[in-house]
């Protein structure tokens, strides 16, 4: 199996077979939903054959928006151990066999410093061979959700809102299919926790976080609940990461004073191929901060900004360096700084006052009484001569050196 570095920066869209998204998943942390999801978007009608794949700890954490610690080394250590457990269930057109079961991995190892996924081969028609049948959506547009229902309910949402033909999409599901679908049939038994712990929440982060806005109607029969009716509709299309075919469709001129959506649409692509996520308002605001253009300026701050671990809001950090060349910055910062002037201080003079006599008959004075009173065997001159003063600084000495000790 041929190796292949993890690519970070490709256009993000990941295509899975209708019915290997409805079929039943083997429940997973949304840790390992997002790796798993991040592996099946390296895929490409143009590869032979599925690969194997590298990528580091620190290029994971980036991605997804992380901090790189202690912590996630451990969690990719049990996240590579438990996907390779984790199943799809394909049903089939057997009577007697209707659900095949496979491993969604054929490897997920780890060696401290690099992570190698390899899918397994067996499920490469609901990963490779594209056709009508497959539902695609971007990376993007499931990196901010936490609860794995409503990402399995995205989905499945996006797949039958992209396949249906009729205007108003409207889709209904039973209970026992939501489950199914969710990997709760033996979770939130009673219906009211289902509703309120999978349907309530998929339905919050889906609307706050995707592409598409929900509504949702609980389908009773006998006061009774038997399934979930689900109204999707598309967020506007400035969403989205692509920007139109220019060549095919002429825009108008702009009005003085609006931004051209175009150019919108270019500062989104830019900066989710390098993994930053971006709104339509805050490219908006990036095109107007670099002087309503996608200058040198802008490009040489975007490649500084994406390969800077240490900068958490990517965004706001390129509309603060908007005046600046980060990248000539940069250069600057490396080399060492110059030493700082300072003023040579002007040397100060202590002026000493004589000692008196009298005080310097005291000093003797106080110490030939503390020698007296250490040593009272030690004979003391009544008229102390320069060499008893000698010696009772000697014996200061030996005061001081013991009091050390």
């Amino acid at each position: 199996m041929a190796n292949k570095k993890l690519d970070l920066c490709g256009n993000g869209k990941i295509s899975i077979r209708n019915d290997g998204i409805i079929a039943k998943q083997t429940h997973m942390t949304m840790q390992e939903a997002r790796l798993l999801r991040l592996v099946i978007m390296q895929v490409s009608q143009y590869d032979d054959d599925l690969m194997e794949y590298e990528v580091t700890i620190p290029e994971i954490a980036n991605y997804f928006g992380i901090t790189t610690t202690q912590t996630l080394y451990d969690d990719i250590f049990d996240i590579c151990d438990k996907l390779t457990s984790k199943k799809i269930a394909i049903r089939t057109e057997s009577t007697k066999n209707p659900w095949s079961f496979q491993p969604w991995m054929a490897e997920a190892s780890y060696d401290g410093s690099v992570v190698k996924l390899a899918l397994n081969k067996r499920i490469k028609p609901y990963v490779m061979e594209f056709n009508e049948l497959f539902t695609q959506y971007e990376m993007k547009d499931i990196l901010q959700l936490r609860s794995y229902y409503a990402l399995r309910i995205y989905e499945i949402l996006k797949m039958k809102y992209t396949s249906c033909r009729k205007k108003k999409k409207t889709f209904d599901f039973t209970i026992e299919e939501l489950r199914e679908m969710t990997s709760t049939e033996n979770k939130h038994i009673q219906i009211g926790h289902f509703r309120k712990k999978v349907i309530e929440i998929a339905k919050r982060e889906i609307n706050e976080k995707t592409d598409i806005n929900i509504t949702t109607e609980i389908l009773k029969s006998s006061r009774k609940y038997i399934g979930v009716r689900f109204t999707v509709t598309e967020k506007s299309k400035i969403k989205s990461i692509e920007a139109p075919d220019l060549d095919k469709t002429a825009p108008a001129d702009p009005i003085p004073g609006q931004v051209d959506l175009s150019d919108v649409y270019k500062i989104i692509d830019l900066l989710t191929k390098r993994s930053i996520p971006c709104t339509s308002s805050q490219a908006e605001q990036l095109f107007n901060a670099y002087n309503n253009e996608i200058s040198e300026q802008f490009l040489n701050n975007l490649d500084y900004v994406a390969k800077n671990n240490k900068i958490k809001n990517r965004v706001a950090y390129l509309l603060k360096i908007s005046k600046d060349n980060i990248a000539k910055e940069s250069e600057i910062i490396q080399a060492d700084p110059p030493e700082p002037k300072r003023k040579p201080r002007k040397a100060k003079i202590e002026t000493v006052e004589p000692i008196s006599e009298s005080r310097e008959q005291a000093y003797i004075d106080m110490q030939v009484d503390f020698a007296e009173d250490l040593w009272p065997d030690l004979p003391i001159c009544e008229d102390p001569n320069p060499e008893t003063i000698a010696t009772i600084r000697e014996i200061e000495e030996i005061e001081r050196n013991q009091q050390n000790h």
